[in-house]
This record gives C-alpha cells, structure tokens and sequence, in this order.
C-alpha cells in the first residue's frame, strides 16, 4: 500500500479519471453502465484496502469480491447502476425495474447481446419487491462479435426493460477502450 499511495495521486488524474469518464455512459436519466477493465477493479480493490484500512488479511476478500468484473477475453463486464436522489422516487422506480439486470444489451453489426448477471445465483430483489440499485453484468461475445467489435463498429446499449426503454449509442473512443477487454 505504500507504494500505491506514492503513485495514487498521479495515476487518479493521469488515468483513473479520464478511464472512469469514459466507460460509463449514460442510459437515460436514471440509469448508467460503467464498463470495468482491469486497471479500474485494480484502483477500486487498492481504494477499498486504503480506506477500510484491513491490511493484507483484507486483501482476499476484495480480489474475491471484485475479480468477476475483470473482463478475462471474449467477454465485455460492468456495472448498471440507478441513480435516483429522492428515496420515495427511487423505491417506486426499482418496485418497476425487477429483473432490469436480464434486459441491457449491447446491439450492433445485427447482433444483440445481453447482459448476464455476474452472480446470477445471487437474487438481487430485495424481500420488499424491489431490484437493487446495482447490478454486476457480463457480455459474452462469440468470436465474430469480438472482431465486429475490433474493428469499430457502431454500438448501441440498450435497456429493453418494459419501464424503462432507453437507448445511447457508445462513442467511438469507448468501443475502442472496450474492444481491447475482448
């Protein structure tokens, strides 16, 4: 850790940020993806042992937490989060969005992917009917995705939930940063 708090300053303003900037898109005005890679679960797990302060006997339960979120080849990882400030508002809103997880994909060269859960043996509906507020998803890509995607196609994410249809199309810089992960 010492060694991580001696770059960490520079590496947040150098990399981090501009990488975070850049993976996470926007889906509609509640809703946004941010696509992980390694360097950005690498700064998290070091964050988390820097402020939880658990030392090297912390240091298994983060790399077990975090590391189904490295995207390992052929596949695409992130997180759907949904970010609504009124409590009222947001409790209504993920009462509507269960099982919002089965519904983000990725679209583009006439494919459609979608998002799995992560941890899909996980239920994420909360005992009052509600979703949680984030979701770990994977896209598993077929090798003629991967080189559609390679070779910078135009891609769309997509959210087909019935509640909530929402559709960006990804910046060229982002498919780029992405099909490096593939």
């Amino acid at each position: 850790m010492d060694k991580y708090d001696k770059v960490r300053k520079e590496w947040c303003s150098e990399y981090r940020g501009p990488a975070k900037k850049l993976r996470r898109v926007a889906l509609g005005p509640s809703a946004s993806v941010l696509f992980t890679s390694y360097d950005l679960i690498w700064f998290q797990i070091h964050e988390m042992l820097r402020i939880e302060k658990g030392g090297e006997e912390q240091i298994p339960d983060e790399l077990e937490a975090y590391k189904d979120l490295i995207p390992k080849g052929g596949e695409l990882c992130g997180c759907l989060m949904y970010e609504i400030d009124n409590e009222t508002a947001r409790r209504k809103f993920l009462e509507a969005m269960v099982g919002s997880e089965n519904n983000v994909v990725l679209a583009f060269a006439g494919h459609e992917v979608a998002g799995q859960p992560i941890h899909d043996d996980i239920d994420r509906t909360h005992p009052d009917g509600r979703t949680s507020a984030v979701h770990f998803l994977r896209w598993m890509l077929t090798p003629k995705q991967a080189e559609h995607l390679k070779g910078g196609a135009e891609v769309l994410l997509k959210m087909t939930h019935p509640h909530y249809p929402h559709m960006v199309q990804l910046a060229p810089e982002l498919v780029k940063s992405l099909a490096a992960d593939v």
